[in-house]
């Protein structure tokens, strides 16, 4: 759900000079809920509308909500489970933090980009597009690996763990190799999910 009243209105971006201006190859949510959507858009990056991206990967979406409302109830009472029913046929509630989500968005395999003299091993639980982007652009060899990779035989300078869905508890195996880089005294760095697996590293590790 998003707190911001119309949204849609700039579009969504399309390729500038043959590269994506998204952070990600698809739509990474299984529905959206504003309180109200843009059916026309103008921005000179723009490559279709929201709607039309939405229909396009088939995510269903929810608009004409008092967000304010729902952001309420979901403050006061947590993150709770939700669904969109589209007709009359039920549909059962789908806990997602009971699966490994990071599974879902990670890459299959290491992936190398070249650059300078300092190596970054890029444990990538969801990574967003634009953080790569700045790692490449401060010339830095980058070594991007799957969430669960046993990367101890990857060569580099220090340990970048991204952001990504779900429940950082899920990610056993992720916590237990930053548990280890931690152990030999490797840099570590995390962003949101990365921070939590991060600091469950570091919390096993102190214990």
């Amino acid at each position: 759900m998003l707190t911001y009243p119309l949204v849609g209105n700039y579009g969504v971006p399309g390729n500038h000079n043959g590269k994506s201006r998204l952070e990600s190859n698809r739509i990474q949510i299984s529905g959206l809920i504003v309180s109200e959507a843009s059916l026309e858009h103008n921005h000179w990056d723009a490559d279709r509308s929201l709607t039309k991206w939405l229909y396009d990967e088939q995510i269903p979406a929810l608009s004409g909500i008092d967000t304010r409302a729902l952001t309420k109830h979901l403050r006061q009472n947590g993150s709770m489970l939700g669904k969109l029913l589209i007709g009359e046929d039920p549909i059962e509630f789908h806990d997602p933090n009971q699966h490994e989500l990071v599974s879902r968005v990670s890459v299959p395999r290491p992936m190398f980009y070249p650059g300078g003299k300092k190596r970054v091993l890029l444990i990538d639980c969801g990574c967003k597009n634009s953080i790569l982007g700045s790692l490449i652009t401060r010339d830095v060899r980058v070594t991007r690996v799957p969430w669960n990779y046993d990367f101890f035989d990857e060569e580099s300078d220090g340990v970048l763990i991204s952001n990504g869905p779900g429940d950082p508890k899920m990610c056993s195996s992720t916590i237990a190799h930053v548990r280890r880089a931690l152990e030999q005294n490797c840099p570590v760095f995390g962003i949101c999910l990365g921070n939590q697996i991060l600091a469950s590293g570091s919390r096993s590790q102190y214990l």
